[in-house]
């Protein structure tokens, strides 16, 4: 292949097996999604994708081959991933890579309905929980990665609101951590649209309109919430925030010895 000819850097370990029968199965499959998904490759990226997948190789320069896709398709290529290896990868590239990934996932697979590329929205999920690790320097910015990570929290009182369990979600993974960002996020104009409706959503649950109740307040993710909530351990905005929205409703559920009345 001629663009081989350029210089090359080795991304997955010469002792993995990359050609093993298994692989090719899954290989399809992530061909098909990201033909259908990553509309913002470059026309001549397939052999390049081919070359990482079944070799391990890509060039020298960073996103020659596959432009901010790139980081987020190493992790999906690899023969396997853990934590430290996406932190490693995400931090050879600059911000908006991360923010690509992220918001990629928030807005089509967040929870995953699609069962066509099980495997590869399973492995794409587990990158995006990664991305919240604080070794990656988006985070530190506060234009790019505080706020994909606050419209995934937002987005699991979304789905309890709809009647949905919240575990399907990925932002019942990183509620540790936008917590701990609350404060730091809270002020910021780009905050405001999406607290806001967090505050519509919580006041809709907390008023016992959640759409399927049964499951709604019987969900772990809910009842965590307001374990903390109860215990005074929510960040300070946002246990003020759950105290108004409940000193403000004529009717409200109860939670009572670890368990919603409603």
């Amino acid at each position: 292949m001629t663009q081989y000819a350029e210089s090359i850097r080795r991304v997955f370990d010469e002792n993995h097996e990359l050609n093993i029968e298994g692989r090719k199965f899954y290989y399809k499959e992530l061909v098909s999604f990201v033909r259908e998904w990553l509309i913002s490759l470059p026309e001549d990226y397939a052999p390049y994708l081919k070359v990482l997948f079944f070799q391990g190789l890509l060039p020298e320069e960073h996103e020659r081959a596959m432009r901010a896709m790139e980081p987020l398709l190493i992790c999906l290529c690899a023969p396997s991933i853990d934590r430290e290896f996406i932190v490693s990868i995400f931090r050879e590239y600059p911000i908006y890579c991360a923010v690509h990934a992220v918001e990629l996932f928030r807005v089509h697979f967040d929870p995953n309905e699609e069962e066509k590329w099980g495997e590869v929205i399973q492995r794409y999920r587990y990158v995006v929980e990664c991305l919240a690790d604080q070794r990656i320097p988006w985070l530190e910015d506060p234009d790019a990665g505080r706020f994909p990570f606050l419209r995934l929290y937002v987005k699991v009182f979304v789905k309890l609101h709809n009647g949905a369990s919240a575990s399907q979600t990925v932002g019942s993974t990183m509620l540790d951590y936008v917590e701990s960002q609350f404060e730091k996020v809270k002020d910021l104009p780009a905050s405001q649209e999406f607290l806001l409706s967090l505050r519509k959503r919580l006041t809709a649950l907390l008023a016992g309109e959640a759409d399927n109740p049964e499951l709604v307040y019987s969900d772990p993710v809910l009842l965590e919430f307001l374990s903390r909530y109860s215990s005074k351990q929510l960040p300070p905005s946002l246990q003020l925030m759950v105290g108004e929205i409940y000193s403000g409703l004529p009717h409200h559920i109860d939670f009572v010895n670890g368990e919603i009345k409603y």
